[in-house]
């Protein structure tokens, strides 16, 4: 083995599951901060601290070399579990961490919640605005007939099932070969009578399947 390709492989066993990491701190990964007073972005070597916290009195923390919340919520719930603190019976987080990965964990393997959960999405204030309730754009705004699986765009159109679409994220997990998220693609024609949908009108929603 030459040397610049041992020093390749170790670049990329440093790396593991990250893009990123600094030649200084090794463990640290790139991640982008706060903006300053002047308001420049700062991208620096880091990590990320998960605090677990009741009536303001911090309870559990966790460091991750993850830079979203998002892949660092069900690392941080495995080892509050793994710990001698009793799992909450409620985790109230804020959108950062609404995924269908971490949905699925605090559901549970068998659609048992593990715990009560009130995470957002983060479309979701959006999607509460009368404006977005209002957008014949958006296909969760059409009309679904349940019976026979298809949505009514505002043409009348129908708007039926097509194909299933499997997604892999990015989140490293071990549980994740056991669901899968699936998506429900559907193609429909729409005139020039809807404002804003000439052409083709795609509807995509999700549904859940296990591999």
């Amino acid at each position: 083995m030459s040397p610049r390709f041992a020093k390749y492989e170790q670049q990329k066993a440093c790396f593991g599951d990250r893009n990123s990491y600094s030649k200084t701190d090794p463990d640290a990964t790139f991640m982008r901060m706060k903006e300053d007073h002047m308001k420049n972005g700062q991208l620096k070597p880091g990590y990320n601290v998960q605090m677990a916290t009741e009536n303001q009195f911090v309870l559990f923390y966790s460091i991750h070399q993850r830079p979203t919340d998002t892949r660092c919520f069900i690392p941080h719930m495995e080892r509050l579990a793994a710990s001698s603190l009793p799992m909450p019976k409620t985790v109230i987080a804020d959108a950062g961490y609404g995924s269908e990965e971490n949905y699925l964990y605090a559901m549970g393997e068998e659609k048992q919640p593990r715990f009560e959960f009130l995470i957002p999405y983060g479309n979701y204030l959006k999607e509460k605005t009368r404006r977005y309730q209002k957008d014949i754009r958006h296909a969760s705004n059409w009309t679904y007939e349940e019976q026979d699986d298809r949505f009514v765009c505002p043409n009348g159109r129908y708007v039926r099932f097509k194909k299933y679409q499997t997604k892999k994220t990015l989140l490293a997990w071990s549980k994740a070969s056991r669901s899968m998220n699936v998506r429900i693609v559907a193609i429909a024609r729409s005139s020039s009578r809807a404002p804003k949908q000439k052409g083709i009108a795609r509807y995509t929603g999700t549904r859940y399947g296990k591999s």
